[in-house]
């Protein structure tokens, strides 16, 4: 990978976490959706333009799921959300961890997302046991 796609692929990156923390509170508010109860599921719109940056962008699978773990942390701080969303994204990223490249691994967004204690603390239970 030349320098010019990786940097290319970290400004896709944050395209999409922009994109995807601004969908998610305007569905919030939107919907007017109570504490712990949004589930992850976007309307018809939102998925639509979600798909189409990331077709056009080219943005990983694994780009993806660190990108709105790392959101949907910074949303939940002022607007709590189901923690199912959580637990899924994080069943997704201990199943791919193995394969993060150099700037995954390196990321500011996965350290800031776990920094978060109850979140760490999860993540950390489910390594424990997939290592057992």
């Amino acid at each position: 990978m030349t320098f010019g796609s990786e940097k290319n692929c970290q400004v896709a990156t944050q395209e999409y976490k922009h994109l995807v923390r601004n969908l998610l509170l305007y569905h919030l508010d939107k919907r007017k959706i109570e504490a712990y109860k949004w589930k992850g599921e976007f309307d018809l719109l939102a998925q639509t333009l979600i798909r189409q940056h990331v077709a056009q962008s080219n943005v990983s699978t694994s780009d993806q799921s660190l990108a709105e773990f790392s959101e949907f942390v910074a949303v939940h701080l002022d607007h709590p959300l189901s923690f199912t969303v959580f637990s899924h994204l994080l069943d997704h990223l201990i199943d791919i961890y193995p394969r993060f490249t150099d700037y995954q691994v390196s990321a500011r967004n996965i350290i800031e997302s776990l920094m978060y204690p109850a979140l760490s603390l999860s993540l950390t239970k489910s390594l424990e046991k997939r290592k057992n």
